[in-house]
């Protein structure tokens, strides 16, 4: 009874915040609990199978809102990344301050990062770095991960300005009122985009933010505004053209097409702004995302040896929709 309780309030805790975990997939609750954020408790998902496809499988998951393919790790990965964070925290520190000293960034800058990221600053190296995944997540053959790494803000109010030669889509960003409910509903749920030739907007094989917006409700932010699926999907896109302009500029260089999410707040492990970048190879451009970034991988070599060495009957049990070790659970 008091499992079906917390599996109930889960439930109508996600459904009141748009947070998109359909009744339908909750198999269980945890509770989740690190140095990085506050004590969650949310359904777990069974772990999903690994789409076979770029287009249209890991396209739809996370344009839809509810990206499995970027929560799923296999159990090495997972293990490797567990290690990462076991091994940081024995030396007293954050994963916030590991990251950063990995990255090369000093702690305090002589300048201020902007307000917000728009290509100029994507493509400063002082501010943003674009490297592989070192704890990828699953991904069809083929199709790699990136993570853009920032100092700055991927949205806020800021983005919603527009800028020279830019006109508001609508007179609704120029509300204060307004843009809040929208950085609240953008906050608290996935942000995703697509960079890349296909019409994502008319594409009858996608159902852009469906997931979060479940039955079709429209949304209800803390000060009273509703946002109905086309205005958040319009939001969305508005406050991620200057990340989908950096990587038209840079990114589509060497691939095909990609979709970018970044997480909500409540599943960040890490609390650096970061973006995973997904998508598949140009042919001719094999070597992958070592030719696009000057950045270094993060991994650590105690980490990799541990998983390489480690045979896969001993790794731990692991939650792959949450990244949540089971061992005691």
């Amino acid at each position: 009874m008091r499992l079906l309780f917390l599996y109930l309030l889960s439930y109508g805790i996600f459904e009141s915040q748009s947070l998109a975990v359909p009744s339908r997939i909750a198999k269980d609750v945890a509770t989740h609990k690190s140095d990085s954020f506050e004590e969650v408790e949310f359904p777990l998902k069974a772990r999903p199978d690994v789409p076979k496809v770029f287009y249209p499988e890991t396209v739809r998951l996370v344009l839809s809102g509810h990206p499995d393919i970027s929560t799923t790790r296999s159990p090495e990965t997972q293990s490797a990344y567990v290690a990462w964070q076991e091994k940081t925290s024995k030396r007293g520190r954050s994963n916030h301050e590991q990251l950063r000293e990995q990255l090369g960034w000093p702690e305090h800058w002589e300048t201020a990062a902007p307000a917000f990221l728009d290509k100029g600053s994507l493509q400063d190296e002082r501010i943003s770095k674009l490297i592989p995944n070192d704890f990828p997540y699953q991904t069809p053959d083929g199709v790699d991960d990136l993570v853009v790494w920032s100092r700055a803000s991927l949205v806020n109010k800021e983005s919603f300005k527009p800028k020279k030669g830019e006109s508001w889509p609508s007179e609704d960003y120029n509300d204060p009122e307004r843009v809040s409910a929208l950085l609240e509903y953008i906050d608290r749920n996935y942000l995703y985009g697509y960079a890349g030739p296909r019409d994502v907007e008319h594409d009858r094989n996608l159902n852009l933010g469906q997931m979060l917006h479940p039955g079709k409700k429209p949304y209800k932010a803390s000060n009273g505004q509703t946002i109905t699926q086309k205005e958040g999907r319009e939001a969305f896109k508005w406050a991620g053209r200057h990340f989908n302009a950096y990587l038209e500029d840079v990114v589509l260089t060497e691939y095909e097409e990609v979709v970018w999410v970044r997480n909500p707040d409540f599943r960040k492990g890490v609390k650096l702004e970061h973006v995973h970048v997904i998508g598949p190879r140009k042919k001719e451009k094999r070597s992958g995302a070592k030719a696009i970034s000057s950045g270094q991988h993060l991994e650590d070599p105690v980490i990799t040896k541990h998983v390489e060495h480690t045979p896969s009957s001993e790794l731990p049990r692991v939650d792959y929709r949450i990244g949540v070790l089971l061992e005691n659970f």
